[in-house]
């Protein structure tokens, strides 16, 4: 695990990031949401995950539009976050599990870029690449940006607020 996580920094540490440019239109992802601080962030997000591991709540969502899970980021602050884990759904999908909340994701800009998924430290670091761009590199509206997994969980795309 220790070989795989420094091969894993060396790659993101020498291989430059390319961003490439999305637009879509609105969406609804249906799911749970946390609200993370920055000073608790590896702990609260370990903790978030393994509740997803755990709880497998997403297989509770109806109406499902796409399988593939997501992470929506949103209400970002100077002190956190709000993170919406679940699926994307079909517009209006009614829910019956009452700890489940629909967002509507409005049409937006969007730089990406597709990762190989290792586990949460591969997330950690893409993220600490694309934290990393300047603003002219990356030029962020911190609206909803989003992880999109494949459904097979072997890549995941980040997708950034233009």
């Amino acid at each position: 695990l220790v070989r795989i996580n420094i091969i894993l920094f060396l790659h993101f540490l020498f291989m430059p990031l390319t961003l490439s440019s999305y637009s879509h239109g609105s969406f609804h992802t249906t799911g749970k949401v946390y609200h993370v601080t920055f000073a608790g962030l590896a702990r609260e997000m370990q903790t978030i995950w393994d509740e997803v591991k755990t709880t497998n709540f997403p297989m509770t969502i109806q109406e499902v539009e796409h399988p593939g899970l997501h992470a929506v980021y949103f209400n970002m602050s100077d002190t956190g976050f709000d993170m919406l884990i679940g699926l994307m759904t079909k517009e209006w999908a009614a829910q019956t599990n009452p700890e489940l909340t629909t967002l509507e994701i409005p049409a937006q800009d969007y730089r990406y870029a597709e990762f190989e998924f290792t586990g949460p430290e591969a997330v950690s670091l893409a993220w600490q690449q694309v934290n990393a761009l300047s603003r002219k590199e990356l030029p962020r509206k911190f609206g909803y940006d989003l992880e999109m997994y494949s459904e097979d969980l072997k890549k995941f795309t980040i997708a950034v607020s233009v």
